[in-house]
């Protein structure tokens, strides 16, 4: 088989890697090209770094560009690799969604976890300024608000009304997702409002189990 050869125990042996190699200079002529090369490369590379230092000690405001633009490409270049790492971490949970992996994410990852989570159930689900956006195929319209729970303490009633005055700007039902759990009085102001909870025993049976959002949710407080 081209580019394969095959050894006396029967195994496939990689092909021969055909790159790029360097090779000592032979004879007059091509020691001469490359120290040629050198020079020029190194010529334009003092012109470039003189005319660096000209424009900045003729022009001191240029230092005030170059740095703002260096620092900028700096905060630019890490806010992306943040991006990335947070990314990877949601799909790296989803993979095998457990309890414990959607524990160890921070509140943007769990906000991502949560979203690929109704994506899974089937359901359009994008992240807005004050949470996820959702809507079912069934044409139900949800507002999602993740909290990470990073302390011992409950979540108490403000994330309820939080959650609830966000879904009535875009008509839609409110919902609060946590991995910990909820105050009695967070569940008393639930009731009254029609935001639906879902503490970490939901969450857990949604994310290993399988359960779709909507089987989770107490049919009693349906609107949207």
């Amino acid at each position: 088989m081209p580019g394969w050869r095959v050894s006396r125990a029967g195994r496939r042996r990689a092909p021969r890697r055909r790159g790029l190699r360097l090779r000592r200079p032979v004879g007059a002529g091509q020691w001469a090209a490359v120290v040629a090369g050198a020079v020029l490369g190194g010529w334009l590379l003092g012109g470039i770094i003189l005319a660096v230092v000209v424009v900045f000690t003729r022009h001191p405001s240029a230092i005030v560009v170059g740095v703002f633009f260096a620092v900028s490409g700096v905060l630019y270049y890490a806010e992306r690799l943040t991006a990335s790492w947070t990314e990877e971490e949601a799909e790296a949970a989803l993979r095998s969604p457990t309890l414990a992996d959607l524990d160890a994410l921070d509140g943007p990852a769990l906000t991502l976890a949560v979203r690929d989570l109704v994506r899974r159930d089937g359901c359009a689900a994008e992240a807005g300024s004050r949470g996820l956006l959702a809507e079912t195929p069934e044409g139900r319209r949800l507002h999602i608000r993740v909290e990470s729970a990073r302390t011992d303490a409950d979540l108490d009633a403000r994330a309820v009304l939080a959650a609830r005055d966000a879904a009535a700007r875009g008509r839609r039902s409110a919902v609060v997702v946590t991995n910990g759990s909820f105050t009695v009085h967070a569940h008393a102001q639930a009731a009254t409002s029609e935001v639906h909870l879902v503490d970490r025993e939901l969450l857990r049976r949604w994310c290993e189990e399988g359960k779709a959002l909507t089987d989770l949710l107490p049919p009693r407080r349906a609107h949207g």
